[in-house]
């Protein structure tokens, strides 16, 4: 007991003296493991976009119209090219098949809109875009730069709707 004392009066001492030592090796120690955090969240990150293509579809207008429109658009180029995406076996692949029908894609879209009635432009391109944080049942894609096929219907003001392409 008498060693348990002196070990308790030993720390109490060395705390009246050297305590900014210590709050210097806790706050150290806190802002370390803030910076690994961000960085290993990062490199999740890189190394998810690494591996996926993203599709965004943006509507007109938040009319609900145009959002549904912007749903039928999305149905439709999916059908016509969701088969050619399952027989690529990595993302280069899969954006090289992107990058070749990406005219077809855009004619895809416009016969849809042209179909309803609707006589909206609609572009089609592929580009590396921030995307928010998503869940896609329990699989989550941290927020960050991905490459994507981006299509933006008339003047693509409307909320915009974003899944994965590929795998």
């Amino acid at each position: 007991m008498k060693t348990l004392v002196l070990w308790a009066l030993r720390i109490k001492a060395f705390w009246e003296k050297e305590w900014k030592y210590g709050v210097t090796a806790l706050v150290g120690g806190v802002l370390v493991c803030v910076l690994w955090s961000g960085i290993y969240a990062a490199n999740i990150q890189r190394g998810i976009a690494d591996g996926v293509v993203r599709f965004h579809v943006l509507a007109n207008s938040d009319t609900a119209a145009d959002q549904n429109l912007k749903l039928d658009v999305r149905d439709a180029v999916l059908a016509s090219f969701g088969e050619k995406l399952e027989g690529c076996s990595s993302k280069g692949e899969s954006m090289a098949l992107l990058a070749a029908y990406k005219e077809e894609i855009r004619q895809t879209a416009a016969a849809e809109i042209a179909r309803q009635g609707y006589d909206y432009p609609v572009s089609v391109s592929l580009v590396r875009e921030d995307f928010p944080e998503k869940t896609y049942g329990n699989l989550v894609f941290p927020a960050g730069v991905y490459d994507a096929v981006r299509i933006e219907i008339g003047e693509a003001k409307g909320h915009n709707w974003w899944c994965v392409l590929y795998p």
